[in-house]
Order: C-alpha cells, then structure tokens, then sequence
C-alpha cells in the first residue's frame, strides 16, 4: 500500500489528464484562430502536424531542491522518466538535484508535473534547447533514469554526458582537469 494514495491518484493521474486537457483547449482555440471561418480543420491534424515539427528537438532541464527525500516523489520521477521516454537523473538527499532530458513536449509535461508537486525549496535552473553537438543521453544505450547519493556521483555523470559546465555553473563540483 501507498501512504498517500490520494496524492498518488492526483499527481499521477488527474494532474497529466488536465494538462491534456488544457491542450487540447488550447490546440482548439488556435484552430479557430488561424482558420477562415467558413472551414472546419480537425483539430487533431493540427495538433500532430505542430507537435510533429517540436517533438524533435531535444530539451533538457535541471532543478534544485532543499532536499530530495520522499519515497513517492522519488518513485514518480522514475515513473514519469518511463512514461516520457526522458533520461536523466535524481541526486536524493541534501541537496537535490535533478537533471532530464528528451523532446521538448516531454521535458515541460515532465517539469510541470515536478512543480505540481510540494517542496520545501524548488529552483528549475532551466528548462532550453540542447546545445549542437554535445552527446548528452542522445545514443539510445544511454536512455534511462538514475538516482545518485553523493555530489561526486552527480559530477561525474555530467561529465560523462558533456554537461560538467551547468553543475559547476551552480556552485557544486568545479570544473578541473580530467
């Protein structure tokens, strides 16, 4: 059993339903804004030609947090990393740290569903475009989800996909010589 299954039910399930909700709406609106009045586009064919143009671009995003401790958060990261196809990592205990990336529609489902959630202290330090030409989880052998205790760890692994410059940007770890 859960402790929390109201949470669970609400950040797992309702919260991804209205965010679909609301893009659809939003889809909706745009359909009529940019159709004469005299023709009925599909709304869907819109949507999947839009996204379609979007969903290619690798996005990447990195928070920090007070801490990260909770069982539940913890396991939702990992759920929500699945379900979205995004790698990346969660640094638990003090500080917190999590790094994803994916295609932008995901990366932004996946931080408004971390913001959803209730933290002591949450800072997204960015949420942009991947940089050309820096490897990152690109290579699908890499696609997956991590937890890390320890700072070093978290170092490491940002080295290990081009990434070291945003974690010492930060204040933890330092850029060296490797």
């Amino acid at each position: 059993g859960h402790r929390y299954p109201i949470y669970q039910l609400f950040s797992l399930h309702l919260l991804p339903m209205l965010r679909e909700e609301a893009d659809n709406i939003h889809a909706d609106r745009e359909t009529k804004l940019l159709e004469p009045a005299s023709t009925h586009g599909d709304v869907l064919s819109l949507r999947s030609s839009r996204s379609s143009s979007t969903s290619k671009v690798m996005h990447h995003a990195l928070f920090i947090s007070h801490h990260l401790i909770s069982p539940t958060k913890r396991r939702n990261l990992q759920q929500w990393s699945k379900s979205l196809s995004i790698s990346g990592f969660a640094k638990v205990s003090y500080p917190g740290v999590i790094y994803a990336e994916g295609i932008q529609e995901n990366i932004e489902e996946f931080v408004d569903n971390i913001k959803a959630m209730q933290w002591l202290a949450l800072k997204l330090r960015f949420i942009e475009p991947v940089l050309e030409g820096v490897d990152g989880y690109s290579s699908a052998s890499r696609r997956q989800w991590t937890e890390f205790q320890k700072v070093g760890d978290v170092m490491e692994e940002m080295r290990r996909i081009g990434r070291q410059m945003y974690v010492v940007e930060m204040g933890i770890g330092s850029a060296g010589t490797s």
